[in-house]
């Protein structure tokens, strides 16, 4: 084969393979589910983290001088070496942690046990249940918390109590309210994020 046609013959192999990536329906969709997931998250995470190190026009005056815009690690150390670190990350926190670890726990004791009924037993009714344990994973989380929250809201949390409280089946205490910042389920990667973003946005206020 000639040197020319061997050249020939490497581009046009290399043009279709990129002419088969790019056509293959599979690849666009990919490609598409990657822009809008750096669209939606990354970019909108990335810009709220870029915003912790911008001093606030508001805490000026906390940091001993400066302008709006300066960059300031203030709302870092409050959030890892200050008074405000147990409330706003350790204790959730740990709260995740604790909540997660039970969590995997009785999952996994629930689906063991249900895993050998369904295929060492003569269970009845095993193509109803084979159908209802993935019932949970077609229900949207969030469909799923805001049943959790009809059900077991109390008046901690703001508003008027779930189904269990106003039938006296969960505590409901009128007269306290707990911070809604305290009561929120956080996972680690969200915490320093979310805090930093708030401390900045809303001060001690």
């Amino acid at each position: 084969m000639k040197p020319q046609e061997q050249t020939y013959s490497k581009s046009r192999r290399l043009k279709n393979q990129i002419k088969a990536v790019v056509t293959n329906p599979y690849n666009i969709i990919v490609l598409i589910a990657v822009v809008l997931l750096v669209y939606l998250i990354v970019l909108p995470l990335l810009d709220m983290i870029a915003t912790t190190f911008e001093l606030a026009q508001r805490d000026i005056r906390a940091v001993g001088g400066g302008k709006a815009g300066d960059f300031t690690l203030y709302y870092w150390q409050r959030l890892l070496a200050s008074e405000l670190s147990w409330t706003m990350l350790i204790k959730p926190l740990i709260n995740s942690l604790v909540i997660g670890v039970c969590v995997s726990v009785c999952a996994i004791l629930l689906g063991s046990i249900l895993a050998w009924l369904m295929v060492r037993s003569d269970l009845p009714f095993k193509k109803f249940f084979s159908l209802a344990v993935i019932i949970p994973y077609m229900i949207p989380s969030w469909c799923k918390s805001q049943a959790w929250l009809s059900m077991f809201k109390t008046a901690r949390l703001g508003g008027a109590p779930g189904c269990a409280g106003g039938a006296g089946l969960w505590p409901c205490r009128h007269h306290h309210r707990a911070d809604p910042s305290l009561l929120r389920l956080y996972i680690p990667a969200g915490i320093l994020s979310t805090e930093l973003h708030q401390l900045r946005a809303g001060g001690d206020g």
